[in-house]
């Protein structure tokens, strides 16, 4: 009776060892799936530490963009206007003439410039009538007369005044026509001495000039 229950014992503790071998290699299985799981692949682009590689710079559409600095434009700066050519000056109290035209100072007032538009400032200023005769053949535009005062050898722009009595000219002046137009002109007492005035009636033409001391009033 002792020797049939021996195989008995021994066919359960072999099976109780496979059992248990199975065990340990499917826990050994699982071990290297969760650790082959936990290694980065090299083209994942992450670090270990799941945070994106410092060193990839590459887009799915291609490579990253490099920023670049736009280089600045050249601003091209507009030339100065083509002075009007101008005929010899002759003195204030002279007519001066040219092609189809014929221009006179025929008087000069001093007067007291008068504040019409923000910037003016109330000073001495010179009123000159201008008298224009068309001795050409063809209407003249008026509209295109620019009368103009400057101060000294270095010709410093004297500053206009619309009042009192300012009447520039315009309209169209028929052949043997007179017409007279009123401008003023700032310039101090003490630089009346030696002034130019210029009348532009025409773009394609020298102007006509004046120089000399203001006339006393």
């Amino acid at each position: 009776m002792a020797d049939t229950g021996a195989p008995a014992e021994g066919g359960s503790r072999t099976r109780t060892a496979w059992i248990l071998g199975a065990v340990a290699v499917a826990v050994l299985v699982i071990v290297a799936v969760l650790f082959v799981r936990g290694i980065p692949s090299s083209s994942s682009g992450a670090s270990p530490t799941g945070l994106p590689s410092p060193t990839s710079t590459a887009t799915p559409n291609g490579p990253a963009d490099v920023p670049t600095t736009p280089s600045p434009q050249a601003s091209a700066e507009p030339s100065d206007p083509t002075p009007v050519p101008e005929l010899a000056p002759v003195a204030p109290q002279q007519p001066a003439t040219a092609a189809g035209i014929q221009v006179a100072l025929t008087s000069f007032e001093s007067v007291t410039g008068e504040v019409v538009v923000p910037g003016e400032v109330q000073a001495a200023a010179v009123r000159v009538t201008v008298q224009i005769t068309n001795t050409g053949q063809a209407p003249l535009d008026l509209n295109l007369v620019v009368v103009s005062a400057y101060m000294g050898e270095q010709r410093d722009p004297a500053e206009t005044y619309q009042q009192p009595g300012g009447m520039p000219v315009s309209g169209s002046l028929d052949p043997g026509a007179t017409a007279s137009g009123v401008y003023l002109f700032r310039i101090p007492d003490d630089r009346r001495s030696d002034v130019t005035f210029v009348v532009d009636y025409r773009g394609d033409e020298p102007a006509l000039t004046w120089r000399g001391a203001v006339p006393q009033s």
